[in-house]
């Protein structure tokens, strides 16, 4: 049975689970350490490195991971058993599958009139969106004729057309298995639930630190290891109700909670221009802060406010290289002395990373393909690749909203805190919109809500008591121009009561509270004179 530890809130969540590692563990070299991102695995080294060297003790690293990636190490595979697809190779055996379904199918699967079209680059949308689906379904232990088994018994109301469409998109998948298997991969969902149910556990610990959201085949791989998994909370105990035995969120605990804000801590602006202004005053306020985006389409404005660049895209660096190498690279050296340099070398090591994996591949769709379609593959596969800007005194951290629970700068700041980013919402989607996921159990907007509650919960509480300043920075427009509505993160006032002087002095006089529950769809401006 999995063992739960609060680690409470009293300091920085990383740091407080680095001492808790040290001091339970002499070698943690035996010792698998999941975290819920990659970041967050390379700061706890960090403070893994930094607490044995205050203990003047000698540190064995452990592996540092997330779920995805650190259990599959942790059983011995069943012989003859394939090894996983990278993820490029499944892109190209969904894109064969595509094309060689009939016309009259694609129309169904993607309701078009035309289908696919000649180019390849509908495909590699299209393989893209279908490769998407399968990891998030396959992780809940789903496969697609079962959504659409699920569909006809559940929904009656859903179009035919819908679950005739899942009968095809399993029907591609099918095909790309075949394809797969014909080049010596395995589909990386298949292989795990092999691994859970014929694998053989190896004899190591696991830790699941502040990991709150664990699918049910990985959670399977964890029950049935010789070891239980030792289980890091980032809460308090008086918080253990919105938790189960693995440390995982329960969404109708967190989803009720509100968290409790003090005064200053929520900055209400009206468009991005005004929040970018508000931030980059915070920013020169506040020496060392961290800011997280709720909303990815405001950090163009947020980036030219802060005068600082923002991470690129390696497929920019890639094009710029590629220019580069017709006129200059090979007339002259590279310094690696300077970020420039290494930013060159980690661009072009990137590019020449995806250009391999494509030459060593013997799938069908690669024997003949263009020059241009070529490109689009490297540069599809490149897309979500970055190559960071080299760090500078004075710069402003940006990270992703979740990234913030485990971020230990004593002053954050949060742009974007309105609906539709705090929590993110998702109704309209092509194979899954929110109805369909909430009677597949995938991912549906209780949980996403429950997740922001819980990250919330944990940004204040880790600032509480003068430990820190958090500044959330509620726009009543998005990028777009579009107006929003403030979060549902926000408390709820007393019932029955008018609570003008408490909204004033937590939103500013431009804000008042109604008499009823505080809630996205009762708020309204008024002018200052208000």
């Amino acid at each position: 049975m999995m063992k739960r530890v609060f680690l409470g809130w009293e300091e920085p969540v990383l740091a407080h689970s680095a001492k808790w590692l040290l001091s339970n563990f002499q070698d943690l070299s035996e010792v698998r350490v999941v975290v819920r991102g990659s970041r967050a695995g390379r700061r706890l080294l960090e403070k893994l490195a930094v607490e044995a060297d205050r203990q003047k003790r000698a540190l064995f690293l452990p592996k540092i991971a997330t779920i995805a990636r650190i259990v599959d190490e942790l059983f011995t595979a069943p012989a003859g058993l394939l090894p996983v697809a990278p993820e490029l190779t499944q892109k190209l055996a969904w894109m064969e599958a595509l094309r060689r379904l009939s016309p009259a199918k694609k129309a169904k699967l993607f309701q078009t009139q035309k289908g696919l079209g000649e180019s390849g680059q509908p495909e590699l949308l299209l393989a893209q969106r279908l490769q998407t689906l399968r990891d998030e379904l396959g992780g809940e232990g789903l496969g697609f004729a079962e959504v659409a088994r699920l569909m006809s018994e559940k929904m009656p109301e859903a179009p035919e057309i819908e679950p005739e469409r899942w009968e095809l998109v399993e029907e591609v998948f099918a095909e790309g298995r075949k394809i797969l298997e014909k080049a010596g991969w395995m589909d990386p969902a298949e292989r795990r639930a092999v691994l859970a149910e014929k694998g053989t556990p190896q004899q190591v610990q696991v830790v699941l630190a502040g990991v709150v959201e664990i699918r049910p085949v990985f959670m399977k791989m964890l029950q049935r290891l010789s070891k239980p998994p030792q289980v890091l909370v980032f809460a308090p105990e008086k918080e253990k109700d919105g938790f189960d035995e693995a440390g995982r969120l329960r969404p109708e605990y967190w989803a009720k909670r509100r968290a409790g804000m003090e005064s200053g801590q929520i900055h209400a602006v009206v468009r991005s221009a005004d929040q970018a202004a508000r931030l980059a005053e915070m920013a020169k306020a506040w020496p060392g802060a961290t800011l997280a985006l709720a909303d990815e389409k405001a950090v163009a404005g947020i980036r030219e406010a802060l005068r600082e660049p923002e991470e690129v895209s390696a497929s920019v660096q890639a094009e710029k290289v590629s220019n580069m190498l017709v006129e200059i690279y090979g007339k002259m050296e590279v310094n690696l002395d300077l970020p420039s340099g290494r930013m060159m070398r980690d661009s072009l090591q990137k590019t020449r990373k995806v250009m391999t994996e494509l030459a060593s591949l013997k799938l069908p769709y690669l024997e003949k393909i263009r020059t241009a379609d070529f490109l689009r593959l490297v540069l599809a596969e490149m897309e979500d690749e970055r190559v960071p800007e080299p760090s500078r005194v004075g710069a402003v951290e940006m990270v992703g909203w979740l990234e913030l629970a485990e971020e230990d700068a004593p002053s954050v700041a949060v742009a974007s805190f309105h609906e539709g980013a705090v929590p993110r919402s998702v109704t309209a989607d092509e194979f899954l919109p929110g109805h369909l996921r909430e009677v597949l159990g995938v991912n549906d907007n209780m949980r996403r809500l429950a997740r922001d509650a819980y990250a919330l919960a944990v940004v204040l509480g880790t600032r509480a008591e003068n430990r820190g300043i958090v500044g959330l920075v509620v726009p009543s427009f998005n990028p777009a121009g579009d107006p929003v509505k403030p979060s549902t993160g926000f408390p709820s006032p007393p019932s029955g009561t008018i609570c003008k002087a408490r909204a004033i002095s937590i939103f500013g006089r431009s804000w008042v509270c109604s008499p009823w529950r505080m809630s996205p769809a009762n708020f309204r401006r008024r002018d200052s004179a208000a």
